[in-house]
């Protein structure tokens, strides 16, 4: 089920802090990122476990193509996207978990997720 990103932010928040673990740590700033940006209503994501799920659709989570961001051991975080079940075609990233916020603008821009470089950069909103 897709999930409001503050919500996944928390789920990665409360899963991380107890071990400091830097790969579930990343995850929730990610998140936190993606909240407080224009893409927060552009992108929907879900949680499995300790991964993380992305898509541009606001379908049930594995029903299309997506973004699978996998913790890894010694703080690495594998960027996976599914739109095929044949995994040697995939699009396949493995990097540090501090550069999660590069990875996944260059993922964005690799494959043509948003045109807008600024995407991820923080937006007012204004409550109503």
């Amino acid at each position: 089920m897709n999930r409001s990103w503050m919500d996944i932010a928390e789920f990665y928040r409360d899963l991380g802090r107890p071990t400091e673990d830097p790969a579930l740590l990343a995850l929730e700033r990610l998140a936190r990122r993606i909240a407080r940006s224009a893409l927060n209503d552009a992108l929907f994501g879900w949680t499995s476990v300790t991964e993380l799920g992305i898509q541009q659709m606001p379908i049930r989570p594995y029903m299309g193509p997506f973004l699978r961001v996998t913790p890894k051991p010694r703080a690495m975080l594998e960027f996976r996207y599914e739109d095929t079940s044949i995994r040697g075609r995939q699009w396949v990233r493995l990097d540090p978990a501090q550069q999660v916020t590069e990875r996944f603008q260059s993922f964005m821009e690799q494959l043509h997720w948003t045109y807008d470089p600024t995407a991820l950069h923080p937006v007012d909103r204004v409550a109503h």
